[in-house]
């Protein structure tokens, strides 16, 4: 089931898509009755991030060829025996087909196609293989970042909380194999990453589970689960999209101004 939020004549919905019909259906609350929905046509309606989270958590260097691509810039990182984790500021979450606004004292903006994971339950002190219990869900993310401000600073908040950093959506989807999802990447139109979620170092699971063993988790926290090879830099006027395979498609436009 495809699960996410969406703007209609002014209210704020939440919604159960059919992409396969280009439709989906309207509730007033989060509790969905088939005899209650309103059936709309994608068009007709905005579409808003599929949860309003209270953290935003990223898992850094979970992939090799990433870890690589990094240090051929200069910005090394052995792999690590545990994850390493880092947060966005929840106002750099945007949604799907919104515009985001490129900064003007940053003069290196990247992109990075991610597999989202949204908590659904409380979760503390979780162990790997009971993890799957408190996923609602899997989204498409991007974790775009001022990689100038990024290699400047030394630490990554300034880099990764720039407001629209962090696009997510276009909805949530409940039943899939998180171990096994291709993402790709296309800048302008062409495929530029391309990279499968069983490559990672740190597994879904494994890293929902770590996470729970430092900070409590909340219902509709998000983590982004890390990024392959393929980074490229944003100018005005590029449109990034993000495909994973039994999701979607999240794409954006970047502008130096509105």
């Amino acid at each position: 089931m495809k699960l996410g939020r969406v703007r209609y004549r002014g209210n704020e919905y939440h919604t159960v898509f059919y992409p396969e019909t280009e439709t989906l259906k309207i509730y007033e609350s989060t509790f969905m009755n088939e005899n209650c929905g309103i059936e709309l046509p994608m068009e007709e309606v905005e579409f808003l991030p599929p949860v309003e989270p209270r953290n935003v958590f990223c898992i850094a260097f979970n992939h090799i060829q990433h870890i690589e691509e990094l240090e051929k810039r200069g910005f090394y990182h052995s792999p690590s025996p545990e994850p390493i984790f880092f947060l966005k500021s929840t106002n750099a979450i945007t949604a799907h087909t919104k515009e985001i606004i490129l900064p003007k004292n940053s003069n290196l903006v990247e992109f990075e196609g991610e597999l989202g994971i949204i908590i659904g339950r409380t979760c503390r002190f979780v162990k790997p293989e009971n993890a799957s219990k408190y996923i609602l869900g899997y989204s498409i993310a991007n974790d775009v970042t001022a990689r100038d401000f990024q290699f400047k600073d030394g630490q990554w908040s300034r880099a990764k909380s720039i407001d629209g950093f962090c696009p997510l959506g276009p909805w949530i989807e409940t039943s899939l194999d998180p171990h096994n999802i291709q993402i790709k990447s296309y800048l302008n139109g062409e495929e530029v990453q391309n990279f499968n979620t069983k490559e990672f170092i740190f597994d879904v699971f494994k890293v929902v589970s770590f996470l729970s063993w430092h900070v409590t988790l909340k219902p509709h926290d998000v983590i982004l689960s890390g990024s392959g090879m393929g980074n490229r830099s944003l100018r005005h006027g590029d449109t990034v999209e993000i495909r994973a395979s039994s999701i979607g498609s999240l794409k954006n436009r970047f502008l130096r101004t509105l």
